[in-house]
């Protein structure tokens, strides 16, 4: 009896083991798979979702053994978790409105309930810039308006998230 539970044990002990090593080996390639998002964006800011893929399995996807599938998973959940933003349809958009889009995302979130006026100038932003990236954010429901005191305030759906809990 004692040598089945002994074989039980070390059977547990290999399967832990190869969780925990396939657990590392995929942090390891989603951090490699975020860290070639962002470069890829930083050096051509209107690449699609396709794209990025693409590039991303050719130069990794024999070295993690991974196929398209496994990389658009974690880069569909960097969008998700909005670690990155990536248009959904090639554009004109510059790095520059990616990071002003970027700016004023944050800045919804962390300053919930203020209206197009009060972000242009916490940003240095016009007003035509704002109404641009605040439509496309509200496009791809990263963000919401409302109507307050016969304004429309900007709220982030993570901030509607957060009072829901």
């Amino acid at each position: 009896m004692g040598f089945i539970n002994s074989c039980l044990c070390d059977s547990s002990k290999r399967i832990l083991f190869v969780k925990n090593l396939m657990i590392t080996m995929y942090t390891e390639l989603e951090d490699e798979i975020s860290k070639r998002v962002k470069q890829l964006l930083i050096r051509q800011s209107n690449l699609t979702i396709k794209q990025i893929i693409k590039k991303i399995n050719k130069d990794i996807g024999k070295i993690f053994y991974v196929n398209k599938a496994n990389i658009e998973h974690i880069i569909k959940s960097m969008i998700n978790d909005k670690e990155i933003f990536i248009t959904t349809e090639q554009s004109e958009d510059s790095f520059l409105n990616i990071v002003d889009r970027k700016s004023i995302y944050y800045c919804v979130d962390n300053n919930p309930g203020k209206t197009i006026e009060e972000l242009c100038i916490l940003l240095n932003l016009t007003k035509s810039q704002m109404i641009w990236h605040l439509t496309f954010l509200k496009k791809i429901h990263y963000i919401y308006s409302a109507k307050k005191n016969k304004q429309i305030v900007y709220y982030s759906n993570n901030h509607h998230l957060k009072g829901a809990n």
